[in-house]
């Protein structure tokens, strides 16, 4: 699950994606077959349950930028994580991937927590991947495989269905609109971009002045560019930059900007070591 934090306590989206790869072979001919959007869709949901079978838990890092404008600078930091991914197994066999991050400076500084404050955060793109496109969705969205070019890409687009169609456990909740770009040599995706044009920025409430703050709507805009990671001998395609932008009107005339760029690199399992220590508190040998 993606989610997008707005700095003010609560969580102002949500959506989960996974990467695809695609690929139809002839079996006598030998010739490689036009790619068909049912045969796309069968793949990415063998890729994703590829993925969380196989994916181990590891670490990275992440380098991230987030702005809030107008704003102040206090609104306006540049994070280094670690970023991690923690595997696990539950007893009903089910996998589940877990993030979290050990903050290394803000701005500069040695980091005070362990907590990336905001403006704007951004979650869910390592652990869920883009599962937005894939059989289990398909009750939640409209698919259109572009006109195949040669030598081109493979565009596969994205549209929800209407809110009374849409079942409660799809991964984008709003209405949204999107795309995936897959490359023909590799046969992964290497670009997912989408927008929710009536976003629901907050929710409404009280300040501790006593105010009402009224619900209020924005656009949000987000973009992810995947690259190759060798991990246990196996490849994965993990994102290596996340893009995201949220536009509403916190004021009656000037629009606020939530923006968040984050770049994720040096991707290695996460080993986890242990030793025994005497009773007596001493250091073994």
């Amino acid at each position: 699950m993606m989610r997008w934090y707005s700095g003010r306590g609560r969580w102002i989206a949500a959506a989960g994606l996974i990467a695809i790869a695609v690929g139809v072979r002839a079996g006598t001919a030998q010739q490689t077959k036009t790619p068909t959007l049912e045969g796309i869709l069968r793949t990415l949901q063998d890729n994703l349950d590829a993925y969380h079978k196989d994916i181990p838990s590891f670490l990275c890092d992440e380098h991230a930028i987030s702005t809030m404008v107008p704003g102040t600078r206090v609104q306006n930091t540049v994070t280094d994580s670690t970023f991690r991914v923690k595997r696990d197994v539950n007893t009903d066999g089910k996998i589940t991937l877990t993030e979290s991050r050990e903050i290394k400076t803000v701005n500069g500084d040695a980091a005070q927590g362990d907590k990336i404050s905001g403006p704007a955060i951004f979650y869910g793109a390592l652990s869920g991947g883009p599962v937005i496109v894939s059989l289990s969705q398909q009750a939640c969205m409209r698919y259109k495989l572009r006109p195949i070019q040669p030598n081109k890409p493979y565009i596969v687009e994205f549209v929800s269905k209407p809110v009374n169609e849409r079942p409660a456990d799809c991964v984008l909740q709003e209405d949204g609109a999107g795309l995936v770009v897959i490359d023909p040599a590799t046969m992964q995706v290497t670009h997912l971009e989408f927008t929710v044009p009536n976003h629901t920025i907050f929710a409404g409430g009280k300040t501790a002045n006593g105010y009402i703050i009224l619900p209020n709507t924005g656009v949000w805009v987000a973009s992810i560019d995947y690259a190759r990671v060798a991990l246990e001998g196996k490849t994965f395609w993990m994102p290596a930059t996340i893009d995201g932008k949220i536009t509403g009107g916190l004021g009656p005339t000037v629009p606020t900007v939530w923006s968040f760029h984050a770049t994720y690199r040096n991707f290695h399992k996460l080993e986890v070591t242990s030793r025994i220590l005497p009773a007596d508190g001493t250091t073994a040998p």
